[in-house]
């Protein structure tokens, strides 16, 4: 919970629910930050449908200070999460792009 707590009680609904049955998407109040929670950390890049429409400076997940990798393409994006981010999280690993 102190991890993620910004994207809990800092958010609220996205456009769209979620993705798949891993993938789950809240924004800031101010909508100016997606969240995605990953409740499997991917061995392969993940792509994300649709939050394409946001314009995005930086990917990084709670709990981190390393950047992360992401590249647009069309409506999608697509994040490659190094391996060593496994450890962040648990049940549940949140990407807070801005």
């Amino acid at each position: 919970m102190k991890v993620n707590s910004e994207d809990i009680y800092g958010s609220r609904r996205f456009h769209s629910f979620g993705q798949g049955e891993n993938i789950r998407f809240t924004q800031s109040n101010d909508g100016k930050t997606l969240y995605v929670f990953v409740f499997e950390f991917p061995d392969v890049p993940l792509v994300l449908n649709g939050p394409g429409d946001i314009n995005f400076r930086s990917v990084r997940m709670l709990g981190s200070d390393r950047s992360i990798r992401a590249r647009q393409i069309g409506k999608n994006l697509e994040v490659k999460l190094p391996a060593g981010l496994r450890s962040s999280g648990e049940h549940v690993w949140v990407l807070k792009i801005q």
